[in-house]
């Protein structure tokens, strides 16, 4: 039985789950996450600056800003911005592709790879100090909730890919059905 058909809650209960409710009651406490970011919280995106550098310390190349954009979800407009942050703060260099000069590379300086240390050397220690907050047993269960909220949205999104590529193909049939008639 689906989540959305369920009428008992853990199968056990009988009690009509309030599914409505406790969506609002997830978005009330994600909201309240917003009231309690300070100077102090080390930024933890990877869509801007945080993302390139990321990409680039652990990959094992350069890459082509084209790249860049797709590994960090970005428009290549958005990326040519960050680049050109980091480029000014000297934590990453452009250079053109030996193998093809129409290509620009980018690639961490030395600068680059100290700085992405330094934040993540930040953001554990901040998040570190969250887990001894939660404590070990609700720590866990942290982890556990959010590695199945990964999967599930995994799972979401293949079906909508699978869906798109269903609807794509039946569309290319209906067109050349057409042009046959």
């Amino acid at each position: 039985m689906g989540q959305e058909g369920s009428t008992a809650r853990n199968g056990i209960s009988g009690k009509a789950v309030d599914w409505e409710g406790i969506t609002h009651e997830l978005l009330k406490a994600l909201h309240g996450f917003g009231r309690y970011r300070h100077k102090k919280m080390p930024n933890m995106e990877f869509h801007g600056e945080l993302g390139v550098l990321h990409t680039l310390y652990h990959g094992t190349k350069p890459l082509a800003p084209s790249e860049l954009a797709t590994k960090c979800h970005v428009t290549t407009a958005r990326m040519a911005k960050t680049l050109n942050q980091l480029e000014s703060q000297g934590l990453i260099i452009r250079e053109t592709d030996a193998s093809d000069r129409r290509r620009v590379m980018v690639s961490l300086t030395v600068a680059g790879k100290q700085e992405i240390q330094r934040r993540f050397t930040q953001m554990s220690s901040y998040l570190t100090g969250i887990l001894k907050d939660l404590g070990e047993d609700d720590s866990y269960e942290l982890i556990r909730i959010i590695k199945r909220l990964a999967a599930i949205l995994s799972t979401r999104e293949q079906s909508a890919a699978r869906c798109q590529h269903a609807c794509g193909t039946l569309k290319m049939d209906v067109a050349e059905a057409e042009t046959h008639r």
